[in-house]
């Protein structure tokens, strides 16, 4: 055989078996999240029931009064965040798709604004992406939207 002393085989495995592992590592943190938002969905729902279980307190009751008084502005607020939500992801995707891995897709964008909406994270903007942008007025745009988050 013809071939230098110093070349490597032709076997791929290991370089397949080293990308699978990172999906799983990525399939990973997704899980963190979802377990985080479980938790948080898990203690508003506890709250709720709390609530509920000191109706029979008149002095305690009036926290669910006050609650039921205004439900029709709570639904009207829900409404307005969740147009304020939709328009955040469809702008992260639109200006931010080709810098950002976080609004590379629908789905990206959508959890990244969630998370910072809920948790106020704002860890996940790093400095590699500000060193991306350019000082073009797309560049101003991307960074008054990232100022207004």
């Amino acid at each position: 055989e013809n071939s230098p002393i110093w070349s490597l085989p032709e076997d791929s495995q290991s370089v397949d078996e080293f990308r699978n592992m990172l999906v799983h590592v990525r399939y990973y943190g997704l899980y963190s999240d979802v377990y985080w938002l479980t938790q948080g969905i898990v203690i508003a729902l506890s709250i709720s029931r709390i609530l509920k279980l000191v109706k029979f307190q008149p002095q305690l009751n009036v926290v669910n009064v006050s609650i039921r008084a205004c439900q029709d502005t709570l639904v009207y607020y829900c409404i307005v965040m969740g147009w304020i939500f939709s328009v955040y992801m469809v702008l992260g995707v639109i200006l931010f798709c080709e810098v950002w891995e976080s609004h590379s897709s629908f789905t990206a964008a959508s959890w990244w604004t969630f998370t910072v909406i809920t948790s106020g994270d704002f860890g996940r903007i790093d400095k590699q992406f500000f060193n991306n942008m350019d000082k073009s007025i797309n560049g101003f745009l991307r960074r008054l939207i990232i100022w207004v988050y």
